[in-house]
């Protein structure tokens, strides 16, 4: 089954929600008291709404969430899910990240939000990335690698390790084309040796010669519901890639 993309207005009422449960959450902290008797929070609070808007909005809306998020989401949290179950991975991340604010305030703010956060990491699965690459030297090496790219352009596979192909990008020709109904569009981007895969479930493969040595590079990702489906599906697809342009050699 087709991976459908939401449409428009869901994002624009995520964003609607999120902002609502912020100013809620700040409003149980106005009314419980709690900023009065935490002398670290209205520290915090002056020296980070004390600094020009442009600069508030550089820190607070993009450097600082992308910095926690990579820490204590992209690093701690994946790595203790590899190795527990989501329940201990998600409240001892969330535990770290509360603690990591210094103040009473924002410990139970940055708990109650790891949480959330981690619960959504889980809930909408792990993206994986992955790229191979075959070495084949010489002159007639660069030969087979343009018939590898030529015989894929000629003759684009329906399906790839499994998932069925839904697009195709010739980045050499400008065109995308939908296999379902066979439309073509433009790429929109400069003429390159590159062709692109669109799979089903939100998977894909790009295949590109090398610029710098004689080698064929295979790109592609995956998504898992669990880092454990995300690599083995990973190994999957890879080696069913290798497998594909084998026969072609």
């Amino acid at each position: 089954m087709t991976n459908k993309k939401a449409p428009f207005w869901k994002y624009g009422a995520v964003i609607a929600i999120s902002a609502a449960m912020c100013v809620a959450l700040n409003n149980l902290i106005i009314i419980s008291n709690l900023a009065s008797i935490s002398d670290g929070y209205e520290e915090t609070s002056t020296a980070l709404y004390s600094a020009p808007l442009e600069m508030q909005l550089l820190c607070l809306v993009v450097l600082i969430p992308i910095c926690e998020e990579l820490v204590f989401r992209g690093l701690m949290f994946k790595r203790m899910r590899e190795r527990s179950g989501f329940l201990y991975a998600a409240v001892y991340s969330a535990l770290v990240f509360g603690l990591f604010h210094g103040n009473i305030v924002q410990m139970v703010y940055g708990f109650i939000l790891g949480m959330l956060l981690a619960y959504m990491y889980e809930k909408y699965g792990y993206y994986k990335d992955d790229v191979k690459a075959i070495t084949l030297k010489g002159i007639e090496g660069l030969e087979k690698i343009q018939t590898i790219l030529e015989t894929l352009r000629a003759d684009a596979p329906k399906e790839i390790g499994g998932y069925k192909v839904l697009k195709v990008r010739d980045y050499k020709k400008d065109t995308i084309t939908d296999l379902a109904d066979g439309k073509v569009t433009s790429t929109g981007l400069p003429a390159s040796n590159v062709l692109y895969y669109e799979l089903e479930d939100d998977a894909w493969v790009c295949v590109r010669p090398s610029g710098t040595e004689p080698k064929v590079k295979f790109y592609y990702g995956i998504k898992g519901t669990s880092l454990e489906e995300a690599d083995a599906k990973s190994e999957s697809l890879g080696k069913e890639v290798l497998a594909m342009i084998e026969k072609m050699l």
